[in-house]
């Protein structure tokens, strides 16, 4: 894994490398006095998690994951695994489930439960 950037290696080099521009963005953050989100997206296999994952080990940074596991095992169902044997038939449930699922990882589960 690369060095971690801070201000004394911050001018090292002059290429745009991932940490270089994660740095730059939490500077902007604490001069407005502001958090911002950053939005991953991308179809299932294509490196998501292990994008995030990087990610997650750099400064001041919060990583929200997919809960595949509760996608996987629903009362003993693996609503995944329907999507793809049978998607005519499962998808939109799986979707459901899966804005469900993504929405009580991101909203703390007492103001969810106030619009359920």
């Amino acid at each position: 894994m690369p060095e971690k950037i801070n201000e004394t290696n911050m001018d090292k080099e002059n290429e745009s490398s991932p940490e270089k521009v994660i740095y730059t963005m939490n500077n902007t953050a604490r001069k407005n006095k502001r958090p911002f989100t950053v939005v991953v997206e991308g179809n299932i296999g294509s490196g998501k998690t292990t994008f995030l994952k990087y990610y997650d080990n750099l400064m001041s940074t919060e990583v929200f994951m997919e809960p595949v596991d509760k996608w996987k095992n629903l009362d003993g169902n693996n609503l995944l695994e329907l999507m793809y044997k049978e998607p005519k038939r499962h998808s939109f449930t799986f979707q459901s489930y899966v804005q469900l699922t993504m929405a009580e990882v991101i909203i703390p589960l007492e103001i969810l439960s106030f619009f359920i």
